[in-house]
């Protein structure tokens, strides 16, 4: 189905089109269409992108076909979406693609699923060039600091952190955008790489959009550049979350649905975490925490990483021992619990356990005594209990 600008590139690029034997064409057609489950859009789609297909030959593809099955333990249908994605795949050499698999697996430390899983997300890393690729590992190493392990666990994030620009000065280069991240939010270099670390996907923003998220944030939040640059130093993820939609997971929807119940600008700019975690999370803790104490750092990050059943089973403990309640306390490791305490949080969620009616009458209290109220949903409570 070609226009006729169309035959002409694909005859440019490989003339020998002309001479190919037509039935030896035809197989191969074939075969690309069983094999990788291609409709007449698709299949071309691939030869329109790739003439080349058409000349090789069809033994060598064969056994290529069977080389990625087996090394990356493909389903067919794992196949057809990596051979659309990147039809090279079925030209290349089979010698490099081995030494781009064993660079891989010692450099980052990957186990033959992590490597598949790695490649299922991004074929084209079998197509990159080694030189290059061994260029921008440098350079990540060297910029961020990074340990062997911590480069190991951002390019298993991140995989296309590989592919990435690193030389350039362009404006979506990853140099830009490092210098972009530090004179925006007053980065130290140790900072930058902390962030990096944390969450990689930093380098792949665009920094219009990033721009954007920093305005809402301030506008929302009624935040001050410095303490905008302070929550994101600590939680960097802010800047890769939903700030434009009104869905249920975006930004606003949790920051309304958090104002509704009294949490203020102040207890999210003392604890940022807590837009990262569930609404309904928050709510509950909230409920929990507020009738104890009105400290705007209740919502502290140890406080946000304790399971809600262990929170509930030492407050009750708390409680009943008369306690002085102390949000240090509250939170401190399971070790240290145990060394003041003389007690595990396991035997205490035997003692207090956190049912379905508890969280009910938890509620029911909570809404006793305050003008805002909060009504959890059934699916809230359920996904509490457990």
């Amino acid at each position: 189905n070609l226009k006729p600008e169309e035959l002409s590139k694909m005859v440019k690029t490989l003339p020998q089109l002309l001479g190919l034997d037509l039935e030896s064409v035809k197989s191969k057609i074939k075969f690309y269409e069983q094999t990788f489950n291609l409709s007449d859009e698709e299949l071309s789609k691939i030869v329109k992108t790739l003439p080349t297909l058409l000349g090789l030959d069809l033994e060598s593809v064969k056994s290529k076909v069977e080389f990625y099955k087996q090394t990356f333990n493909l389903k067919p249908e794992e196949l057809s979406k990596m051979v659309k994605t990147l039809p090279q795949l079925l030209g290349l050499d089979l010698e490099s693609v081995k030494s781009k698999i064993k660079f891989y697996e010692q450099t980052f430390n990957l186990s033959d699923e992590e490597l598949s899983k790695i490649v299922k997300t991004l074929p084209t890393l079998l197509g990159l060039d080694l030189e290059s690729v061994k260029s921008k590992v440098e350079f990540y190493k060297q910029t961020f600091n990074l340990k062997p392990e911590e480069l190991s666990k951002m390019v298993k994030n991140l995989p296309s952190l590989l592919d990435y620009d690193t030389e350039s000065d362009s404006p979506t280069s990853v140099k830009s955008k490092i210098e972009f991240y530090k004179q925006t939010f007053n980065l130290k270099p140790e900072e930058l790489s902390k962030m990096v670390k944390t969450l990689p996907q930093l380098l792949s923003f665009d920094t219009e959009s990033i721009k954007s998220k920093i305005e809402f944030y301030k506008e929302t939040l009624d935040l001050e550049h410095e303490e905008l640059s302070k929550m994101v130093k600590r939680s960097p993820q802010l800047l890769g979350f939903d700030t434009e939609s009104d869905g249920p997971t975006s930004v606003k929807s949790k920051v309304e649905k958090l104002e509704s119940i009294g949490v203020t600008p102040n207890h999210i700019k003392n604890s940022p975490q807590m837009l990262t975690f569930p609404a309904q999370r928050i709510r509950f803790r909230y409920m929990l925490l507020s009738q104890f104490s009105d400290d705007e750092k209740i919502f502290s990050g140890n406080v946000l990483m304790i399971s809600e059943a262990k929170l509930y089973a030492r407050l009750g403990f708390f409680v009943e021992q008369g306690i002085k309640l102390k949000l240090s306390d509250l939170v401190k490791s399971e070790k240290n619990f145990q060394k003041i305490y003389n007690k595990t949080s396991e035997e205490l969620m035997k003692a207090y356990p956190l049912s379905k009616d508890v969280i009910e009458n938890i509620e029911k209290e909570y809404n006793k005594s305050n003008s805002k109220q909060i009504n959890l949903t059934e699916t809230e409570k359920e996904e509490l209990e457990r």
